[in-house]
C-alpha cells in the first residue's frame, strides 16, 4: 500500500510539473563566456525535477513487477535492457554485444561450433556456463577492459563445476567445454591447470550422452528423439573437435 501511494504521488507531481508553464528563456543564466564560440545553456532545474521524478516513478514500477534491479538495465527510451551479472561481475548489454561480436569474428573460425545468428540471450538461457565462457575468451587483451578476464576467473570457476556437478549434462555443455579448453583462462601455474582434468570430462560427458555414435542418439536417451540432419552433422563436427582438443 506504501508503495502505491508513493507511486501515485510521484506520478502526480510529474503530471502538475508537465503541465507547468515552462520557464522563460530570460530566468535562465548562463555563464559569462570569454570567447566568442557558442557554449549550451545550463538546464533549468525544472527538467532535472522532472527526470528525477521520472525515473524515481520507473524504479518504484520496477519494484513493483518483481523485477531485479541488477539484472535490468533502464535505456534512455524507458525500455529494460537485461544485464549480465556473475557474482560480482555485471555486464550491460552493449558490452555483452560487443563481446559476443569479438569472439564470432575473432576466435570462432578457429573452433567453429557455435552459430552466429544466434543471439546472445539465446545462448545465456540455453546454458549460462557456455554464455560466460564465449564472453572470457573474448576478453582476451579486450582493450575496453583488460581487467574482464582476471576478474572472471574465480566466478566462472565456481559456475563451471556447479554446472558439472548436475548429472545428467546437456549436449552444450560438451560444447561450453571444448571451447575453455581450446582457451583456458590463463592461470599463475601449470600445476594448477585443470585443463587436462576438464578435457576428460569433457570426453566422458560426450560418450555418455552419445556424441560418439551419432546414429545411434537413441540408444543414450531416456525419452525418443528424432536428429534432423543438421543436427546429426553437429554432433559428428563437436565429437571430431572434442578428440582435436582432447589430444593437442
Amino acid at each position: 500500500m506504501e508503495m502505491e501511494k508513493e507511486i501515485q504521488d510521484l506520478r502526480r507531481q510529474l503530471a502538475n510539473q508537465q503541465s507547468s508553464p515552462s520557464a522563460p528563456p530570460s530566468s535562465v543564466k548562463e555563464p559569462p563566456s570569454d570567447t566568442a564560440s557558442p557554449r549550451i545553456s545550463s538546464i533549468p532545474s525544472q527538467l532535472d525535477q522532472y527526470i528525477d521524478s521520472e525515473q524515481a516513478v520507473n524504479s518504484l514500477l520496477d519494484l513493483r513487477s518483481g523485477l531485479d534491479g541488477s539484472a535490468h538495465i533502464r535505456s534512455p527510451s524507458g525500455q529494460l535492457r537485461p544485464s549480465r551479472r556473475l557474482e560480482g561481475i555485471t555486464l550491460s548489454n552493449s558490452q555483452v554485444q560487443d563481446l559476443f561480436q569479438r569472439f564470432f569474428t575473432l576466435f570462432h573460425p578457429f573452433m567453429p561450433l557455435l552459430e552466429p545468428s544466434i543471439t546472445s540471450d539465446s545462448y545465456y538461457d540455453a546454458s549460462p556456463l557456455l554464455f560466460w565462457i564465449i564472453v572470457s575468451v573474448a576478453a582476451r587483451h579486450y582493450p575496453l577492459d583488460p581487467s574482464l578476464l582476471p576478474s572472471l576467473s574465480i566466478p566462472i570457476s565456481h559456475l563451471l563445476w556447479a554446472t558439472l556437478a548436475d548429472v545428467p549434462q546437456s549436449y552444450i555443455v560438451v560444447k561450453a567445454l571444448c571451447i575453455l579448453c581450446t582457451w583456458p583462462i590463463p592461470i599463475s601455474s601449470t600445476s594448477k591447470d585443470p585443463t587436462f582434468m576438464l578435457c576428460g570430462l569433457m570426453m566422458q560427458v560426450a560418450m555418455q550422452i552419445g556424441l560418439h555414435r551419432p546414429s545411434h542418439a537413441q540408444d543414450f536417451a531416456r525419452f525418443k528423439i528424432e536428429l534432423r540432419e543438421e543436427e546429426m552433422k553437429d554432433r559428428v563436427k563437436t565429437w571430431v573437435a572434442c578428440n582435436m582438443v582432447s589430444q593437442r
